[in-house]
């Protein structure tokens, strides 16, 4: 068994990071030609078909190099960027990516809604309805609390009562993806476990996975704390532009045209961020996804008068 220390296996991974970033950064790089009034607008079309016939399979490449035999500890390039298996691969993504999908579509609904407003309603109106759906609000809580005492009175301007109910919404849609997306991470550490020890990866993922979806979540959580640091600083980064952001929306209604924010000054925190603590962090949170997948739920010891039968 091939064993490599701890720091080297993690340098090797984050070197694997950033290759894997620029393979992505390439896939989006046919994008820049929408812009263009010519025949080579087409070219933005190899955009998905990169991502579904390149990125797609090398997820599960890379889900090989990071999934260990016992006792080994040895992260190879040739596993991580080899497309061995492709056709199976490139199956298995694309059912991993319709399963993750199907817990956005609340999310898409709600950005449904959003285009149509963007695109078809005038900025008065979009104002005036999330003004609207803040008094909505603000009577439901203020109803609720006074139930309990509170002895309120609902307020007279409800435009940002408005934002925060939008806002409430949306967190919620995300949320609900980012459930599905947590419950689907380890699908390919456990298709790469299967393919290992020549087993049928849906049989191998229900068997994993059955009566481990608490410590799954346990997981998700673990690594949406690791990746708090990095959002800590983009929303703090972002609230500089964002402040007086009543003060912009009262004056769109004035004007009736959409607030415009300059995120100009936010471009070079955000890149540091994204370098120092976003990517040095994800080979660690890939590997805690990856170990717990590796893992199996213990089986209760059978009880005394069992075992004496």
């Amino acid at each position: 068994m091939k064993k490599q220390c701890p720091v080297l296996f993690y340098l090797r991974a984050l070197l694997y990071t950033c290759i894997a970033l620029f393979i992505r950064v390439a896939a989006f790089a046919p994008l820049l030609f929408m812009a263009a009034d010519s025949a080579w607008k087409y070219l933005a079309l190899l955009c998905p078909v990169m991502l579904v016939f390149v990125v797609l399979p090398l997820r599960f490449s890379f889900a090989q190099a990071m999934v260990q035999r016992k006792g080994e500890r040895f992260f190879s390039f040739d596993k991580a960027l080899s497309l061995s298996d492709y056709t199976e691969k490139l199956l298995e993504g694309l059912l991993h990516m319709l399963n993750v999908l199907k817990w956005g579509l609340p999310l898409a609904a709600l950005c449904g809604v959003a285009y149509y407003y963007y695109t078809t309603v005038d900025a008065l109106t979009v104002l005036t309805d999330v003004t609207s759906l803040g008094k909505s609000f603000n009577s439901l809580y203020v109803s609720v609390a006074n139930v309990f005492g509170a002895n309120m009175t609902p307020a007279a301007n409800t435009l940002m009562d408005g934002v925060l109910a939008v806002g409430l919404v949306v967190a919620l849609t995300v949320l609900i993806w980012l459930y599905g997306a947590v419950r689907n991470s380890s699908t390919r550490y456990i298709w790469a476990i299967a393919a290992q020890n020549d087993r049928v990866p849906r049989k191998e993922r229900r068997r994993r996975l059955r009566g481990r979806r608490f410590q799954q979540l346990l997981v998700g959580i673990v690594n949406a704390i690791l990746f708090v640091p990095f959002v800590a600083v983009i929303v703090n980064t972002l609230k500089s532009s964002l402040s007086g952001l009543s003060n912009q929306l009262m004056l769109a209604i004035a004007s009736g045209k959409l607030p415009e924010v300059d995120f100009s000054a936010a471009i070079l925190p955000v890149v540091l961020a994204f370098a120092l603590l976003y990517l040095p962090i994800l080979p660690i949170r890939r590997w805690l996804t990856a170990a717990f997948a590796s893992g199996e739920k213990k089986q209760k010891a059978k009880s005394a008068a069992t075992a004496k039968q």
